[in-house]
């Protein structure tokens, strides 16, 4: 017997037994016996989260060398709660401090003081707030969403982006965009030679990404 006919007989063979047991006799007795779902599994620890791109990998343990260290750094960021996480501000601030010297023009971070302050946490300790506190904020009352940190810029009012809804889509370039806001204040202009993958993504039609 070959494959198919044998594939062919098991599902008859199935289907009949399926028939067989379904309780189905025709007496108008339709009772559903119900299903019983197993309890939820609890959650464990959390081991890792994702608000803001790039927030993690370019500032928590920049400069650490060890990469034991390092990347015990990042899996505390990671599995931090929410409670706990204005405690990487000033560890931010310091790193934001590099990546503002990058264009060789200290001071012209996004949110960055007037570039005299003594300590890195009164000069960056705006936009090192801000990124502490790492969740995507989306306006819902816009029909709009065009920028990423849109909430955020209007929130501080960097700029008037009200009708935008902010947020994270599948379209935006959030590496580019952050990258830019840490190095010259702005939301574009510094990029990491990546514009987009090879995929076409529909960032309004669930689920979104493409295949």
């Amino acid at each position: 017997m070959n494959i198919t006919k044998l594939m062919t007989t098991s599902f008859l063979a199935f289907g009949l037994a399926l028939g067989a047991c379904s309780g189905d006799d025709d007496d108008g007795d339709d009772t559903v016996i119900p299903n019983n779902p197993p309890a939820a599994p609890s959650l464990g620890a959390q081991i890792d989260r994702n608000g803001r791109a790039a927030v993690s990998t370019a500032l928590i343990a920049v400069l650490e060398t060890d990469d034991t260290a390092k990347g015990n750094a990042k899996d505390a960021y990671n599995a931090a709660l929410p409670s706990t996480w204005s405690s990487f501000a000033d560890q931010i601030a310091g790193n934001l401090a590099i990546y503002d010297g990058l264009d060789t023009m200290c001071g012209n971070q996004l949110l960055a003081g007037a570039g005299t302050s003594s300590t890195a946490s009164d000069a960056y300790g705006a936009l090192a707030g801000a990124l502490a506190d790492d969740r995507l904020y989306v306006n819902s009352a816009a029909s709009s969403c065009a920028t990423y940190f849109a909430v955020e810029l209007t929130a501080t009012g960097v700029a008037d982006l009200s009708a935008d809804c902010g947020g994270r889509t599948p379209i935006y370039d959030v590496v580019d965009v952050t990258y830019s806001a840490v190095a010259i204040g702005m939301v574009s202009g510094v990029g990491d030679g990546i514009d987009a993958d090879d995929g076409s993504h529909v960032p309004n039609v669930f689920p979104f990404l493409a295949e």
